[in-house]
């Protein structure tokens, strides 16, 4: 999903406070376009091998977050040496954990966007935190998907992955749109942002470039991929070092697996499995969406993460001349939509329409990703039309002969909506207490693909200042948001009636 001023604005103010945890993910979600036409080889693993009784670090879901950060950790692992965990030789062990298959959650399940979006809603932040930390906030947002993208080139992978460097267009339906995000541009602008490469377009230009009808656009830089593939191959590549880091690390993925508690003890930490328990020394919660099931005070107050149910359809153009091919990937504001076009005029995956979901409230709070909102998949299936009648005239339907474009496939996924839009990074505290051991990185309110890389980076950055026994404390380096770290303020403005014993949990 693609953030501008309106959308941030909207999720501050709607968003719910009285929701309770969150459950396990359904253990039969609907299959995605990524899922249903990629088999990885990591579908299953580990699914039928016993669980080790001791390793020394647990990393609690398989998707981009969880990945990312494992990737970082063995490299690191591989290059330093300390006084910490490593220091006698041993091998580091490093076990993560899936509910169900590998990256089922909401990186096998989004809408294959990779554009950097901050300076769209800049203002916006700016005033939530400050203008430094609207900088950072691009920053970071710019260096995950550089990772992403120097990572897919230098390994060979851009091909195997998908990925298209196209730029992505959003549409503003009218003027007051349109100077909401100007503003923000100019405010990022003057305080030292490059927005040289923006490309402000009038309607009658975006009919004769794109067919659409719209009051005006805004084109930035912006890609797409295919994030399972690219989840896997980097997990895979991971591994791979870990088996040929001469025994200083070893690493092991357990699919259908799911945690139900994560519980401090005498000898460090126990995660509870309903496969069996292991004890380790550190446990990072990469569950996005689910984080309020094993930290419950993340379902209320000022640090909450309310899941959110995103909806997706794969469109297939009926014919040559229904058939736009497309090389940008676009976004809206209107009903959150977001979409581009696979490689070679390929199907359209397109998300959204969330504004027109009826009683369950935009989808606030609904974590079921195995079932589908009528509501909005008939708008997902009126927007085409509506934004590009040059192509879509016809309508989309479900039925290849009656439109100009067939629905082949439709799912859901879930996102981490919070009220500051920005994600949670750092360490556990529980009442105001560090929980030894236990790392976060979750909340990406529907933008986790260019901040959760660079998310991974700081707090596999912070795991291994612990693990290798560093004295001094952990630098945050200068393009890290500091308002990503939760206060101890937060954690005590919890919602009246929920003060209760480990019901205020702050992140730093």
């Amino acid at each position: 999903m693609i953030f501008d001023a309106p959308t941030f604005t909207f999720v501050q103010e709607h968003l719910p406070n009285d929701l309770p945890p969150c459950a396990l993910p359904q253990p039969n979600p609907l299959p995605s376009f990524w899922t249903a036409n990629f088999s990885s080889p990591l579908t299953d693993a580990g699914k039928d091998e016993p669980l080790p009784e001791e390793v020394d670090i647990v990393v609690i879901g398989s998707g981009l977050t969880g990945v990312s950060t494992v990737a970082r950790l063995v490299q690191g692992l591989m290059e330093e040496e300390g006084d910490g965990v490593i220091a006698e030789g041993k091998t580091v062990k490093i076990v993560v954990l899936e509910a169900r298959q590998f990256c089922s959650g909401a990186t096998g399940r989004n809408g294959g966007h990779l554009t950097p979006a901050p300076v769209y809603h800049f203002g916006s932040i700016a005033k939530l935190s400050s203008v430094d930390n609207a900088r950072r906030s691009v920053m970071l947002e710019d260096r995950a998907a550089a990772w992403v993208i120097h990572t897919c080139k230098a390994e060979g992978w851009v091909e195997d992955v998908d990925l298209v460097q196209g730029g992505c267009v959003h549409f503003f339906k009218d003027a007051n749109s349109e100077a909401l995000v100007r503003a923000g541009v100019e405010v990022a602008k003057k305080a030292g942002v490059d927005v040289s490469s923006y490309e402000w377009i009038s309607g009658d230009e975006a009919l004769k470039r794109y067919g659409a009808t719209t009051h005006s656009a805004v084109k930035v830089p912006g890609n797409n991929i295919y994030p399972l593939k690219f989840v896997t191959k980097l997990f895979t590549k991971t591994q791979s070092q870990a088996s040929a880091s001469g025994g200083k690390v070893s690493l092991n993925l357990f699919t259908s697996t799911p945690v139900t508690e994560v519980r401090d003890s005498p000898e460090g930490t126990r995660v509870l499995t309903t496969r069996g328990a292991i004890s380790t020394k550190y446990v990072l919660h990469a569950t996005n969406a689910y984080a309020s099931h094993l930290l419950p005070s993340l379902a209320v107050g000022p640090s909450r993460i309310v899941p959110t149910r995103g909806q997706v359809i794969s469109v297939v153009p009926t014919s040559t001349s229904t058939n736009p091919h497309w090389t940008s990937a676009f976004s809206a504001s209107e009903a959150f939509e977001y979409y581009f076009q696979r490689p070679n005029s390929g199907p359209i995956i397109l998300g959204g329409g969330r504004a027109f979901a009826g009683d369950t409230n935009f989808e606030f709070g609904q974590s079921d990703d195995g079932s589908l909102n009528g509501d909005v998949g008939e708008k997902l299936r009126e927007y085409l039309k509506e934004q590009f009648p040059k192509w879509f005239e016809g309508g989309i339907g479900d039925q290849l002969e009656a439109s100009a474009g067939k629905v082949e496939r439709e799912w859901t996924g879930i996102m981490a909506y919070r009220p500051s839009g920005e994600p949670i990074v750092g360490r556990v505290f529980v009442d105001g207490e560090a929980q030894k051991g236990q790392f976060i990185s979750a909340g990406y309110t529907g933008h986790g693909m260019t901040r959760a890389p660079a998310c991974a980076e700081i707090v596999a950055g912070m795991m291994m200042h612990d693990i290798l026994g560093k004295k001094e404390p952990y630098m945050i380096p200068a393009w890290f948001p500091t308002h990503y770290l939760a206060t101890a303020e937060d954690s005590l403005s919890v919602v009246k009636g929920t003060e209760k014993k480990g019901w205020s949990c702050l992140i730093s």
